[in-house]
């Protein structure tokens, strides 16, 4: 009887030594880690490893990362703790900040369609407006434009003629225009530039 007890005394003294990590501060942090890992076996190791620098990378990406003299919120959470609780800790904690930055990222990608959608929406309202418009413009008709050259005297003028129909649904106050003169030979641009057809009054539909 006397064997199991001491047996159990010394299981006791044994789990009392093990090494835990100390949050107290940055630096106490840092050597109770080192400590913590050397006794882990390979497996463990490597995951307590892996788990503690995704902790640090996340505690980075943080809006409010801690002060180099405090350790951040997930490594405060874990004072006291064996390697053991340190590795199954950690593993929760980089789960649920998957899981958030999961969330997060389809928000932003909902909103993105949402906003994507909206923009789609209107640049089709001004194809649409800029369609009518279009189709309304082609609804004047203008036919037999033919250029006049006329002479007062020493001086002379330029004119433009043509019969014009408005086929729109509003009168036309005015109709303005560009041109340009080719060579009939060679098709070159001789000149060009603007006008406006002079109008007795709005035209009527």
């Amino acid at each position: 009887m006397r064997y199991v007890a001491v047996a159990l005394l010394t299981l006791l003294l044994a789990a009392c030594s093990e090494p835990r990590i100390d949050a107290t501060s940055q630096a106490t942090l840092e050597a109770s880690i080192a400590k913590v890992r050397d006794t882990l076996d390979v497996d463990r190791r490597n995951r307590f490893d892996a788990l503690v620098a995704q902790t640090r990378a996340d505690d980075a990406a943080d809006e409010s990362p801690a002060t180099p003299a405090s350790p951040s919120r997930a490594f405060a959470s874990m004072n006291n703790m064996t390697g053991a609780q340190a590795i199954d800790t950690l593993g929760k904690l980089a789960e649920r900040r998957a899981e958030q930055r999961a969330a997060e990222e389809e928000t932003r990608r909902v909103e993105q369609a949402a906003s994507e959608a909206r923009e789609h929406a209107v640049l089709s309202a001004k194809a649409k407006a800029h369609a009518t418009s279009l189709e309304k413009l082609r609804g004047i008709e203008v036919t037999d434009l033919r250029p006049e050259i006329r002479k007062a005297g020493m001086r002379r003028s330029h004119a433009l003629t043509a019969n014009i129909r408005n086929t729109l649904d509003a009168p036309l106050a005015n109709i303005a225009f560009d041109y340009s003169v080719r060579n009939p030979g060679d098709a070159a641009a001789l000149s060009s530039g603007s006008g406006e057809f002079a109008l007795k009054g709005a035209l009527q539909p």
